[in-house]
This record gives C-alpha cells, structure tokens and sequence, in this order.
C-alpha cells in the first residue's frame, strides 16, 4: 500500500506528525510512505529514514506570483500526486489547503478528522473516513496516531518515535553561521 501523509506546514506540526510516520513503518501492508510539505521546511524530512519519498508545494511563491502562478502550482502539484496513485492519503493537517490536495491526490481512501476535530470545516469535504475522538484525547501526537490506527486497525501500536535527521549540508550552514 501506497501512503501520503499530509501535514504541509508549520514547523513544531511536522514534527508532532513524525510519530505517524513512524508508526506507518512498522506496518507490514504499506510498503511506501509519502509525504506533502511546504518547501521550506524540507530540510526536516531530507533524510528521514522513514519517508521514501517528499512531495514539496510552494503556496508562499504561488500567492507573491499571482494567480496565474498559483493556479499552474496547484494544478502541477495535483497532477504530480495523481501520478503516484496512492492507496490512502491521511490529512493531518485538517484546513483547506490540506484538504484541496487530499480530494485530489486522486486516492480511494482519504482519512481525515472529523467536524469536532478539524481546524477548518471544508477539509470535511476532501475526506472519505472521518475520525472523531471525543474529549478524551488532547495531544496532538495522540490525535495524528489515532488517525493513523484507525486507518490500520490491527496493526502494531503505535511507536512514540520519530527521529530527525539532519542533512549535512544544512549541518554546515548552521556551523558556519555559528563561526
């Protein structure tokens, strides 16, 4: 099984989020795992062991370059998800950027959050699984986990991990800066 995780921005998100992705490694049914995020924080997941693969957006540059620009980054990024064929995308993020690429990314199975759960009500409209979890679960890291074993019952619990990985090229530029 083929999964795309999208959780597009804000840095201390993204890292709440690399405990799903770590949890989807020990399933033994998928087999890829995917990931959507703003360009510029990209340098998190570089080399993250347990995404094979990251799909980038820019809505920064989109929104400064205009309509025509944001309409062909939209329709690009679409058709590049669509491309992929995913099995099951999981829509961490719950706003309507998020939820714009889930219906789209062309998977049968679109997990999401749900009306309760949500940062924005039209991302109900992208997702085909909606998971509520009562008042009983606050943390964000609980939450994103929760999302991901229901759209894998069975399988293993989950794994509070999630390592980050630092590209070396991005070590040097900080231990220059530091100089």
């Amino acid at each position: 099984m083929k999964v795309l995780l999208i959780k597009v921005s804000a840095l201390g998100d993204i890292i709440h989020a690399l405990p799903v992705a770590a949890h989807l490694k020990s399933c033994p049914q998928i087999r890829e795992i995917h990931w959507l995020l703003e360009e510029q924080f990209s340098p998190l997941l570089v080399n993250q062991p347990l995404i094979d693969k990251i799909q980038l957006i820019n809505t920064k540059k989109w929104r400064r370059q205009g309509i025509k620009t944001a309409i062909k980054g939209i329709i690009s990024t679409i058709s590049r998800l669509r491309r992929e064929k995913y099995d099951l995308v999981l829509d961490l993020q719950g706003n309507s950027k998020s939820g714009m690429f889930t219906r789209f990314s062309g998977a049968p199975l679109r997990y999401g959050f749900d009306a309760d759960e949500v940062r924005e009500w039209p991302n109900i409209l992208a997702t085909n699984r909606h998971i509520g979890l009562g008042k009983t679960v606050t943390h964000i890291i609980d939450k994103n986990l929760a999302l991901a074993t229901s759209a894998f019952p069975g399988s293993p619990p989950p794994l509070l991990q999630g390592p980050l990985q630092a590209d070396s090229h991005y070590l040097n530029q900080v231990e220059k800066k530091l100089s």
